[in-house]
């Protein structure tokens, strides 16, 4: 659906009868789009590093590659060389996370106008997609952008491939589209669901009890189902090739472990989207609530509503499979961007609908509040970008070249440069939140040294590097060492 609103051939537009083609305007779909780039504006205008940023940065080309190969990714695993193989210092990391961005946006732009066309409205559709994308899990993707932004393409390529998918189309159009979804699992497993999320919107938005939309449905889901067995015959083969070592490469056996799991970590985060705490029941059961609509519509029967949950159960769900079947469960925000962007997409679709009845009495309200939250939520997004991710990082790694500039040149000749490193317990952010909001790079022993490498090249220092942690004993070193403790230098650090 997502091709064909990009087409600018009306014929073709007008080959869906099951859809009625409004040319909406261009205004709400950029400014959705533009909305996502202003609030992502920090990750790319600050010098700043995470933990795999710095990993990446020094790792051999080959090594970035099979490692993604043994998780499945070997388009990923090209791409994030070749990025790296141009922006391995830390101050071309700004790339990745701008290129992050830009699809972000394109995502966002082109969700606008899929949703403003099938809702009947330019703006309703352009909020929906501008929340879409300020969920925790789309903000960490962009502050990790510059080893994330494989995320995000592998978004766009299952996306428009399942676009491709749905409705009537020809064999070549649906070959290709099966192309893009392999692309995009292959480049991003996370990312590359965004296909299912994609098929799950265009069914419950449809009329359910149509035959056309019954033959669209089975037609897309036959040829999703091939794409994922093309997918896992890839993965087969990677995984053999490449063997990985750990929880995430391996399938799991224990299936009740990981639906207690689903439900008691996952799901309780997914209904928060946009808290990087995720609690509390009223908005848990809003969310439910607001899905749920997204299910009926007006005229449709209860057999057709009961039926359009069970898509909606079953989509949502889908969209997480590839971390239920690996024995890895960590729910991190940046492996469920895609189904928090889901779970707000449908969200939006319910709330409209529901909107829609409180519009016979109180018209106003039916585009003015879901206007004022999406406003709330750019801010509050924005304030987690700058105060929990990209101003503790940058102020991280000002303070600790600082440090160790001030070391060198107070110490002229000193033999060895010991670098105590910091523990998790030393951030400067306001909060943490799992291993991704608010965390010191300096706690972790491959950030260092690529944090302080510039430095030492201005200062041109040729001493020893030693990294220690807290409470390492120091009688091993030359007579002449000098240390720089990182926890002292965090501690240091003016927070207010």
């Amino acid at each position: 659906m997502l091709v064909s609103i990009m087409a600018e051939d009306d014929e073709t537009i007008e080959a869906w009868p099951a859809a009625r083609f409004q040319r909406v305007s261009e205004v709400p779909s950029w400014s959705a789009a533009a909305a996502v780039v202003a609030v992502s504006v920090p990750v790319v205008s600050l010098r700043y590093g995470l933990y795999d940023d710095y990993k990446n940065g020094l790792s051999p080309l080959k090594e970035l590659v099979e490692f993604d190969i043994s998780n499945g990714r070997p388009v990923g695993g090209v791409l994030e060389a070749a990025a790296f193989g141009v922006t391995s210092h830390i101050d071309g990391f700004w790339f990745g996370r701008a290129l992050c961005v830009a699809t972000l946006a394109v995502i966002v732009w082109a969700l606008a106008r899929w949703l403003g066309r099938d809702l009947d409205s330019a703006l309703a559709g352009a909020l929906i997609a501008a929340a879409s994308c300020l969920t925790v899990g789309a903000q960490i993707v962009a502050g990790w952008g510059a080893t994330l932004f494989v995320g995000p393409l592998a978004a766009l390529s299952a996306g428009l491939g399942a676009s491709c998918l749905w409705g009537p189309a020809s064999r070549a159009r649906r070959l290709l589209g099966l192309s893009g979804v392999v692309a995009g699992l292959a480049c991003y497993q996370p990312g590359g669901m965004a296909a299912v999320g994609v098929i799950t919107v265009s069914a419950v938005v449809c009329d359910l009890e149509a035959r056309d939309t019954a033959l669209r449905l089975r037609a897309a889901l036959s040829w999703l189902f091939a794409a994922v067995a093309a997918y896992a015959v890839i993965w087969m083969v990677c995984t053999a090739v490449v063997e990985r070592e750990g929880p995430r490469g391996r399938l799991t056996s224990d299936v009740s472990g990981k639906l207690n799991w689903l439900i008691d970590a996952v799901i309780p985060r997914v209904l928060h989207p946009f808290s990087l705490s995720p609690g509390g029941f009223v908005t848990g059961f809003a969310a439910l609530v607001l899905v749920a609509f997204a299910a009926w519509r007006p005229g449709r029967s209860v057999a057709a509503t009961a039926w359009a949950l069970v898509v909606v159960l079953v989509g949502t769900v889908g969209t997480y499979l590839p971390n239920l079947v690996v024995e890895e469960s960590w729910a991190s925000a940046r492996s469920m961007w895609v189904l928090q962007g889901l779970v707000v997409v449908l969200a939006g679709v319910g709330l409209t609908r529901l909107t829609r009845l409180v519009g016979a009495w109180l018209p106003e309200a039916t585009l003015a509040l879901p206007l004022m939250a999406v406003v709330v939520l750019g801010a509050h997004a924005t304030t987690n970008v700058v105060d929990y991710l990209a101003e503790p990082n940058s102020t991280e790694l000002r303070a600790v070249q600082a440090a160790v500039r001030e070391a060198i040149e107070s110490n002229p000749g000193a033999p060895a440069l010991v670098v105590v490193a910091a523990t998790y317990n030393d951030s400067i952010a306001p909060g943490v939140s799992a291993d991704e909001f608010g965390y010191p790079a300096s706690a972790v022993d491959w950030a260092i040294q690529p944090m302080i490498a510039p430095v030492l090249a201005e200062e041109g220092y040729t001493g020893e590097i030693v990294l220690r942690h807290q409470g390492d004993e120091l009688w091993d070193l030359p007579y002449g060492y000098v240390v720089v403790d990182l926890r002292e230098v965090l501690q240091s650090v003016d927070r207010s």
